[in-house]
């Protein structure tokens, strides 16, 4: 333990955590350690601090103050305290259970769990009400509940203007044109005219109708569906990986809707853009395009 303490000291941080562990091992094995057991778990809480160790600062200053007796017990004790009570035999100070809070305060701040750092503001108040500390991290946690607050209100607000906009989107006609000819698209309350090849989709009936009349009609739609593709690339919400991958089969379905005799080999390209586009949500364009695929896929 001694030796945990004086790598902290040198800040061999490394060195200290691993000693530190060793000796809650001891404990837990039943060994004799040449300290009290909750020090072992403050001292780790601190080098886990060096370490950027979050979720480990929590648990040991829990174990920490768990074995002293919980946080209830802490404020009672300082409630007889501010009585005017003397108490003998404490493992603990008072002061150094507010460094504990603060490092509780300032772990959940990292966190982002700003309830949990108000609670443990709470905690640090009701010990010393006028600590110069206490009050910068009451303005820490007071400036990011403000915040936190803040960001949810613009998260909302965003919301409802992309779900209106959704409401109110009319997919570009020239886009859709160049995927389907020769017909209509009903998609609920929103209409374009577009040409669709010998057939109809109406998606406000729930209804897909669409028919190919010939291996030549085939390869001019997925020309067709080649074109939409190229121009919509940077509208279909992909990340960069999905992106090259989709670019690598449209270049691949060129190549074998050129060729003759290429109606299998082009239809297990488009199973693998299809996958591509399925984990595509809330785009409508993505939505008609995996629409339009399956159709090819069944002929």
């Amino acid at each position: 333990m001694v030796k945990a303490d004086i790598l902290k000291l040198l800040k061999r941080d490394r060195e200290s955590y691993n000693f530190y562990n060793m000796a809650l091992k001891k404990y837990d094995e039943g060994l004799p350690i040449n300290c009290d057991i909750e020090y072992v778990y403050l001292g780790l809480a601190t080098v886990c601090s060096s370490l950027n160790k979050l979720d480990e600062i929590i648990t040991n200053l829990d174990n920490f103050i768990e074995i002293i007796g919980g946080n209830e017990f802490i404020l009672d004790i300082q409630y007889e305290l501010s009585s005017g009570m003397i108490i003998d035999g404490l493992r603990f100070s008072m002061d150094m259970i507010l460094d504990v809070y603060h490092m509780y305060i300032a772990t959940y701040l990292d966190f982002k769990k700003y309830n949990y750092a108000r609670k443990y503001l709470e905690y640090a108040l009701t010990i010393l009400t006028t600590d110069m500390e206490n009050k910068f991290l009451e303005g820490r946690v007071i400036q990011a509940e403000i915040m936190e607050k803040e960001s949810s209100e613009l998260r909302k607000k965003y919301e409802q203007i992309i779900n209106s906009n959704l409401t109110n989107y009319i997919v570009n006609v020239d886009s859709v044109s160049n995927l389907f000819s020769g017909g209509s698209i009903n998609m609920g309350d929103m209409n374009f005219n577009a040409e669709v090849k010998a057939g109809v989709i109406n998606n406000g009936s729930n209804s897909i109708v669409n028919y190919y009349n010939s291996e030549e009609d085939e390869k001019n739609n997925i020309d067709n569906f080649v074109n939409l593709i190229n121009k919509q690339m940077d509208n279909l919400q992909l990340n960069m990986e999905e992106k090259i991958e989709l670019q690598e089969q449209i270049s691949k379905l060129e190549e074998s809707n050129s060729s003759n005799n290429s109606n299998g080999k082009s239809k297990e390209i488009l199973k693998s853009i299809r996958n591509i586009f399925e984990g595509i949500t809330g785009s409508i364009i993505a939505t008609e395009i995996l629409k339009y695929v399956g159709q090819i896929l069944i002929k």
